[in-house]
């Protein structure tokens, strides 16, 4: 949200800052695509964290993000800051 605010942008769900986030930032190319890509998979994991049953996220399944996910909060600060 950090960065529809500095933008001027508005969404009212989840959902609407997904797709705002993409088409201003993804599709424009001031993000890397992989950084898209990225964004819509941990978009789906909290989407089944908070809404599936007995959902669970085992240390296999999230370490192979976290250097991904370090790597895009440094593109996300770029266009913050």
């Amino acid at each position: 949200n950090a960065l529809l605010v500095k933008f001027k942008l508005n969404s009212f769900s989840h959902s609407g800052t997904k797709t705002v986030f993409n088409q201003e930032f993804i599709k424009s190319g001031k993000l890397d695509r992989e950084h898209g890509k990225l964004y819509n998979n941990l978009f789906s994991k909290r989407h089944e964290g908070d809404y599936q049953d007995f959902q669970v996220f085992d240390e296999k399944t999230i370490s192979p993000l976290i250097v991904k996910v370090e790597d895009f909060i440094h593109g996300i600060e770029s266009l913050l800051y």
